[in-house]
């Protein structure tokens, strides 16, 4: 049996509803990312207070991904203060070009992740192919996240 998004974003909501941690509802956001769009890597970064770095928390994809990104990031900086999905389709000269996790991706899409309008971390899916990332994955994501955007800060 095949699910179509609407599918897995109602199965997501329901576990989302129930995860007990932080970490619990990142695993879910990666999972059904995966699951729907199939990105070539994605990776959740929490953001820490204590320093000046945001840090890799889950990674799903064989290819490796910076373990850290620094919070003075463009990339990052845009993400917090916007509050909307970055989508960067082909590799090029970009204020946002550490969205590309590593050299062989060619296409990218990132978010950042509040609870309650506390920013806990970003979302970063990449893809090998350019022009990989379409309206539809676009809402996905945007679906996606906004079923964590009013639950409350738990931390793992």
């Amino acid at each position: 049996m095949s699910f179509n998004f609407t599918d897995l974003l109602l199965e997501a909501g329901h576990l989302v509803a129930n995860a007990e941690t932080d970490k619990d509802i990142c695993e879910i956001l990666i999972e059904y990312i995966n699951s729907a769009i199939k990105p070539d890597l994605s990776c959740f970064y929490i953001k820490n207070k204590s320093d000046n770095q945001v840090k890799l928390e889950i990674k799903k994809g064989f290819l490796p991904a910076p373990e850290v990104i620094a919070k003075e990031s463009e990339l990052l900086l845009f993400l917090s203060e916007s509050k909307e999905v970055v989508c960067l389709n082909t590799r090029k000269i970009s204020p946002f070009e550490d969205l590309l996790l590593n050299d062989s991706m060619n296409s990218g899409m990132a978010i950042s992740i509040f609870f309650k309008e506390i920013e806990y971390g970003v979302l970063i899916v990449n893809s090998l192919k350019a022009f990989y990332f379409k309206q539809k994955e676009l809402f996905f994501i945007e679906n996606l996240i906004s079923l964590v955007k009013n639950k409350d800060h738990i931390r793992s």
